[in-house]
């Protein structure tokens, strides 16, 4: 997920973050250089799909509260922090 994060900050954002920095450092530099659109307030939602393994996502997630995160995943139980909301057919 960091390197996605990392090419979608360098093709839509226009932000490159310097690669002697440490990737967690490079990857929340890309979430503080997300725009707001001139509304200070302005919530985003990122979506993150197939989630097999929370623990190594969750130190390369926004820390920002204006960030609403939705996983998709196919395990029963993702993470203690996760609230899981069942989908049924």
């Amino acid at each position: 997920m960091a390197l996605q994060i990392l090419t979608f900050a360098a093709v839509h954002l226009h932000h490159t973050p310097s690669e002697e920095l440490p990737l967690a450092a490079r990857v929340e530099s890309c979430w503080q250089h997300w725009p707001d659109f001139g509304e200070p307030k302005a919530q985003a939602l990122v979506i993150i799909d197939d989630v097999s393994d929370y623990s190594t996502l969750a130190p390369y997630l926004p820390k920002d509260s204006r960030f609403t995160l939705l996983f998709t995943t196919r395990q029963q139980r993702l993470a203690a922090t996760v609230t899981d909301l069942p989908w049924r057919c």
